[in-house]
């Protein structure tokens, strides 16, 4: 199966070389790689072409703000069987590639995968990404069979082209809402297989949690938000009862994250060395999340 990969960007120099550097070290190459320019003002669009003797780029345009048009606009306008869906600050493994088109092929039944992250720009990262790699590796291993999906998670999945296709009028694409979750409850209820699997591998920013308690707490209820739209009350209920420990979660990581600037490796406290960029959050205003210096 041919194997396109979505990257949508918005003015993402900092983080799009890596990420590309990531995409272009596969073991089993993509086939096609569409960068979503979502009204890039920076160097991210020029920075992407400049892979081009790498990878098979391609740059598709996307001029309806949101993540959600950019990922509708990558799905689209994709060639092949099967869609990979990352963010533009998302290093994938290795072997992402070759294992998540290698399970799909094996598991025809299967329409969707949603893979393991760790963080790679957190002062953790190296104990995140040794816990999250060896659970997952010893998964592999034991030959353990992926289990159903609780969610998608945008940043690091896998989607059957014409399983996406059926799942659109579904959607319910509304304010307030996540893009990645609203596609799991729609392929969920129309019956289709969505798994979590553990080779699915991918270092993920942790630039969410430098946020304001407010913003982060926007982006949780648009979690619970998605499930009740798609008639998930009891998941919504359980999403809105632990909303209180997740705010104290994210609190306490703020004390780590919001001082350490992932670019030094310089931890300074009572500073905030991340800056403001789109929400991910459908119909959220621009400049309510950050990004990295």
């Amino acid at each position: 199966m041919g194997l396109t990969l979505v990257i949508p960007v918005y003015n993402e120099q900092a983080v799009i070389g890596r990420c590309l550097d990531h995409v272009a070290a596969q073991s089993r190459p993509v086939d096609e790689c569409l960068i979503v320019d979502n009204n890039c003002t920076d160097s991210t669009v020029a920075i992407a072409q400049s892979y081009s003797d790498r990878l098979p780029i391609r740059i598709v345009k996307e001029a309806k703000p949101g993540v959600l048009w950019a990922r509708e606009a990558g799905f689209a306008a994709a060639s092949h069987e099967v869609l990979g869906r990352i963010d533009a600050d998302t290093f994938i493994d290795r072997h992402w590639a070759r294992r998540g088109i290698g399970y799909l092929d094996d598991n025809p039944d299967v329409v969707a995968l949603s893979g393991y992250a760790y963080s790679h720009d957190a002062p953790f990262d190296r104990r995140s990404r040794s816990a999250v790699r060896g659970a997952a590796m010893k998964a592999v291993r034991a030959r353990r069979e992926a289990p159903p999906a609780t969610t998608m998670f945008g940043a690091n999945m896998m989607v059957r082209k014409d399983a996406w296709r059926a799942a659109r009028a579904e959607q319910v694409r509304a304010v307030g809402t996540h893009e990645d979750h609203d596609l799991y409850w729609a392929m969920r209820g129309l019956g289709m297989d969505v798994r979590q699997l553990p080779a699915l591998l991918a270092g993920v920013s942790v630039r969410r949690f430098a946020m304001s308690l407010r913003s982060n707490l926007t982006y949780a209820i648009a979690g619970v938000r998605t499930a009740w739209l798609h008639g998930q009350k009891r998941v919504a209920a359980a999403g809105m009862a632990v909303l209180p420990v997740q705010m104290i979660y994210v609190a306490v990581l703020q004390v780590l994250i919001r001082p350490y600037d992932p670019v030094t490796g310089t931890w300074r406290p009572f500073r905030n060395a991340w800056s403001e960029r789109m929400s991910p959050v459908h119909g959220e205003p621009a400049g309510s999340e950050c990004s990295q210096p």
